[in-house]
């Protein structure tokens, strides 16, 4: 729009025309901005760029990492204070680096958004886009709406300067959904500005101040000066989009009156460059012209200011080195000097070593010999003392064989114990399919459909209590085995008893191994129980059907997942009303010590989380 052909005539054609006082469209950018405008206060800028890089070095020195992290972070602020945009992005990426090996997320994820601005600034936006992508999927896990919200504003902010206005329309209907759940106003204020930034620029004013109308209570009444800045030039924009110059007018006057108390450089080169489209707009051409004036030669004493900066921080950083390598060759001149000192120091204690050893060794022949003459005494008096002990020892010896029998005695007591204990669980599997083929007898002469069907019922539980008892048998204790083998023998059991073997499938997915029978138990009757219900009502009026059943460990204890791609809870009617299917497996449930939630999607899935430790089970009353 600066370069615009017409406006480049209309210039030429003004030149000698009469110029008024631009003062008030050029203020100086205020402290605090990339761009200093004064000595005194870039004097300050480089001093702070200064003591930052030395506290670097110090917390270097330290090797503590959350130091060094910290030191990192402020120095990089400082660089970006000045302007120094290449600088940044380095210490941007060592502050990454330092919060990685913390492993601390949030320090991860204020890296990333970091290490995203500072590609921004150096003109690379894809790369820009991609991390803040990144940190956004590393405060996902967390479920902290508050940290993913401002990763979601952050990521838009950063998609809107890459120019892809379509995917951050997209993700502000998902950061709109999030913030309106969490009752985040400001965020949601926040989102609808953003959106209407990307509406000013597609040009559709209408629906830029529509987002703008729903942001501009809370923004003036509980944003900041800078926010509040940012909100009335877009409205500016969108009137002078909408031909509204009175409007434009009174908005702009605003943003001037808020630029004294508060100067942001962004905002001032903003604010000329409205005032240029609005000068457009009423057609005064002279306005235009010396508004364009101004902000070209902002734009280039900003560009100006910003190389000196760099100039400066590169010299600092040039000094700065210097003096670090010489107290280095310092401090290796005095590590040479005391490795001297210290190497005349060992050779005296050599010779004085040496001395003494002599003596001692003139000491020591004299002892010897002395010595020499007690030890032939002490030998006499020992030798005894050892054929006393021996006499002993061989006591001794005679006590641990006759311990050795006895415990060989106690081992032989436990095996018996075990084949016994063994043999009773063969038994009781026996004796429980005795019932199970009375039942089946019993049931057949009923001739009454719905007892044939309690009865099958009950002979499910008891197949199910028998197939625990066959397996301790055969593996001599519930540590053997796998429990995937166990649930797939129970469901092929279930489905060949009523018949559909043929038309539904069983699909078991486990790496545990089988656990001890008092959780066995209760899990065996509780998954019996929900593959009868799902074999009985889920698929009903239809040819085939699909059952998953998972076991898998969670935080300290397991969780059962069953899934059936049935007809669901609001098409049949088991488990609805109370029935003794229901209540038996509510009851298992407890003596897991856990509660069955039933999720509802494609079909049914029952989830139990349960504890497989013995002391947490509750006994069966």
């Amino acid at each position: 729009m600066y370069t615009n052909f017409k406006m480049v005539m209309l210039a030429s054609l003004l030149v000698g025309g009469q110029l008024f006082d631009l003062q008030a469209y050029a203020m100086p950018s205020a402290p605090g901005t990339p761009v200093v405008s004064d000595d005194r206060t870039r004097t300050d800028a480089l001093r702070t760029l200064d003591e930052k890089h030395h506290a670097v070095i110090l917390a270097e020195r330290s090797g503590e990492p959350a130091a060094i992290h910290e030191a990192l972070r402020e120095q990089a602020e400082a660089e970006l204070h000045l302007g120094l945009y290449a600088e940044y992005l380095g210490s941007t990426l060592k502050v990454l680096q330092i919060a990685r090996r913390m492993q601390d997320l949030e320090a991860l994820a204020q890296g990333l958004r970091d290490l995203s601005l500072a590609y921004q600034l150096n003109h690379q936006p894809e790369r820009a886009m991609e991390e803040a992508r990144n940190a956004l999927a590393m405060v996902l896990p967390t479920k902290n709406d508050g940290s993913i919200l401002a990763a979601q504003i952050f990521l838009m902010e950063r998609m809107i300067d890459g120019g892809r206005a379509e995917q951050a329309l997209t993700l502000s209907e998902k950061a709109l959904d999030r913030a309106r759940v969490a009752a985040d106003i400001r965020s949601v204020a926040h989102i609808h500005m953003i959106i209407a930034e990307m509406r000013i620029s597609e040009a559709a004013f209408g629906e830029a101040l529509s987002h703008l109308a729903i942001a501009e209570g809370v923004i003036m009444d509980r944003g900041g000066r800078e926010e509040q800045q940012r909100f009335l030039l877009k409205m500016a924009h969108a009137q002078i989009g909408m031909k509204r110059p009175k409007d434009a007018h009174h908005l702009l006057a605003e943003v001037e009156a808020l630029l004294k108390t508060h100067e942001i450089a962004e905002h001032r080169t903003e604010l000329l460059a409205a005032r240029y489209d609005l000068a457009v707009l009423e057609k005064q051409w002279e306005r235009a012209v010396m508004v364009l004036d101004a902000l070209r030669t902002r734009t280039d004493s900003i560009a100006k200011a910003q190389v000196a900066l760099q100039m400066a921080g590169l010299q600092i950083r040039y000094e700065l080195d210097r003096k670090q390598s010489d107290n280095d060759r310092l401090r290796e001149l005095n590590s040479r000097h005391a490795a001297t000192i210290i190497g005349q120091r060992e050779d005296s204690r050599v010779l004085l070593a040496l001395l003494v050893c002599m003596i001692a060794l003139a000491a020591g022949l004299f002892m010897s010999a002395r010595y020499s003459f007690k030890m032939m005494r002490r030998m006499r008096m020992k030798n005894s003392v050892i054929r006393r002990q021996s006499d002993e020892i061989h006591a001794k010896n005679l006590q641990l064989e006759q311990q050795n029998h006895r415990l060989a005695d106690a081992l032989l007591s436990e095996e018996e114990k075990e084949l016994t204990i063994k043999e009773i669980h063969h038994r009781v599997k026996n004796n429980l399919q005795v019932v199970d083929s009375l039942l089946s007898i019993q049931g057949v002469d009923q001739g009454d459909p719905a007892v044939e069907r309690l009865f099958k019922e009950a002979q499910g539980r008891i197949r199910s209590m028998a197939l625990v008892h066959e397996h301790i048998y055969r593996a001599g204790g519930m540590t053997e085995g796998t429990l995937r083998n166990h649930i797939t023998q129970l469901a092929r059991s279930v489905l060949t008893a009523y018949g559909v073997h043929d038309r539904i499938s069983v699909q078991v997915e486990s790496n545990e191994p089988m656990f001890h029978v008092d959780t066995m138990m209760p899990l065996t009757l509780l998954i019996n129980e929900l593959l009868t219900n799902a074999v009985k009502h889920a698929f009903i009026g239809r040819e085939s059907g699909r059952i998953m059943i998972k076991v898998r460990r969670a935080g300290k204890g397991h969780e059962l997942l069953f899934t059936d791609n049935g007809i669901g809870l609001d098409d049949s009617h088991y488990l609805k009303k109370d029935s003794f299917g229901l209540e038996l497996v509510h009851l298992l449930a407890e003596q897991l010590n856990g509660e069955v939630r039933i999720i509802q999607g494609d079909g049914v899935t029952f989830s139990l989380k349960f504890s497989t430790e013995r002391s947490t089970i509750r006994m069966a009353s």
